[in-house]
């Protein structure tokens, strides 16, 4: 039979090379093994964030994008604002443009002469004249009027709609179609 002093001598020099599991080590594992395990937790935690804002901000991006980039509405279906010829609408222009600034974004129909027709980046314009040499009116023509754009001629009367969209040297109209 082995001696209670011999079984405490035995078990500190393995106590120190070998920690015994009592209760109070247990007790101290589990808390490091929890702690271990809550700060992996929040590192992936972490990682769930930023991936989540991420996938948020790409979705964002992409919604942004298709509504700026969406398809422009058809300009023979938009309703017209007014009717000019090319000499009152130039007159309006050049008259300091208050008058102009009612019809920006809106559907006006001009009616005049065809002083250049132009082929650019895969768009015709066509560059109305009116009285005056001094500004023109440039249309830049909706993409189904190809066909229509190519049998005109310089000098021709025409009559068309389109978006206007604001006047720098010249009065600027998008998306026009010929009526």
């Amino acid at each position: 039979m082995v001696s209670p002093l011999f079984l405490k001598i035995l078990y500190s020099f393995l106590g120190v090379y070998f920690p015994l599991y009592t209760q109070s080590t247990q007790r101290t594992l589990q808390k490091t093994v929890l702690l271990s395990c809550k700060y992996k937790w929040m590192k992936y935690l972490k990682y769930y964030k930023i991936s989540a804002i991420s996938c948020v901000l790409c979705l964002s991006l992409f919604f942004l994008y298709r509504h700026v980039n969406s398809g422009i509405a058809d300009t023979n279906t938009v309703q017209t604002e007014e009717s000019f010829t090319t000499n009152e609408l130039l007159a309006k222009f050049q008259h300091k443009q208050q008058k102009l600034e009612d019809f920006i974004e809106k559907a006006i129909e001009v009616e005049g002469k065809i002083k250049d027709i132009t082929f650019q980046d895969g768009k015709y314009s066509l560059i109305l004249k009116g009285d005056s040499d001094a500004s023109y009116i440039l249309c830049e023509m909706q993409s189904d009027q190809h066909a229509a754009v190519k049998k005109l001629e310089a000098g021709q009367n025409i009559k068309l709609k389109g978006i206007l969209k604001g006047f720098l040297l010249d009065v600027i109209l998008l998306h026009c179609v010929i009526i």
